[in-house]
């Protein structure tokens, strides 16, 4: 066997092998980017008229469609959370678009306020977003 084309043949072996390590981390960057991102904030106040706002924020480069939520106390007991529901979604609820780069509040004022008073006893408050 002739040692030049056994180089040959190595140096193509470990050329195929990095480019094609290359492209592969290529293609994970491109899915980790185009991944879903959202970002959930809130405003929470105890002034019934001016109310508490949850604004979702849709970081991602698509629309992204959002089909149902739940708003949540949670009180951290010892392995097993305890959970009561402040409000959910409605069966009248219509499925929002969020189109990209776009935010759309969920607003609690009025009938809908809820209180925050239940944080000083330890407890928080958990939003539950369902996306399709």
């Amino acid at each position: 066997m002739d040692t030049s084309s056994l180089t040959l043949t190595q140096i193509l072996a470990v050329w195929g092998a990095l480019l094609s390590t290359f492209l592969a981390g290529v293609k994970f960057w491109e899915l980790w980017n185009n991944r879903l991102k959202v970002d959930v904030s809130a405003l929470m106040t105890e002034n019934e008229d001016i109310g508490n706002v949850i604004t979702i924020r849709n970081l991602s480069s698509f629309s992204i469609l959002l089909v149902g939520w739940e708003l949540f106390y949670r009180q951290q007991a010892f392995l097993i959370p305890q959970d009561e529901q402040i409000e959910s979604n409605d069966f009248d609820w219509v499925d929002v678009t969020i189109n990209p780069v776009s935010a759309f509040s969920l607003n609690f004022c009025g009938q809908d306020h809820f209180s925050t008073r239940k944080t000083l006893d330890g407890s928080s408050i958990y939003v539950k977003l369902y996306f399709a």
